[in-house]
């Protein structure tokens, strides 16, 4: 928590439990000037801040990295997300298709 108060790119190195944990990752968004719901859960708030701004999907929780609802909301904003995606995410078609790497049309 000390850490991710002084500098909340501290955040990215974190194990997968500080990464789930509410009130750190709550902490994180603050330090790093972003609007936060506190009645949120921590889904919701990696989900809210992929969205805005695709490149905080690096510092999700492996957890989160295996989430097709998360992976999807990442890599529709911001199609390099795709690197980070754990569990075979990086070869569904859903994905890959809201990546921008699979011509829909086309199927290719």
């Amino acid at each position: 928590m000390a850490a991710v108060a002084q500098n909340g790119t501290a955040f990215y190195q974190a194990v997968d439990d500080v990464k789930n944990d509410k009130d750190i990752v709550l902490a994180v968004f603050r330090q790093l000037g972003l609007a936060v719901d506190d009645g949120m859960s921590v889904k919701d708030m990696w989900i809210t801040r992929v969205k805005d701004g695709g490149g905080f999907f690096g510092f999700a929780s492996d957890e989160m990295k295996r989430d097709k609802e998360e992976v999807m909301a990442a890599v529709t904003k911001n199609g390099s997300s795709l690197e980070y995606v754990k569990g075979g995410l990086n070869q569904d078609a859903d994905c890959l298709k809201a990546a921008g790497l699979w011509d829909v049309e086309d199927n290719k």
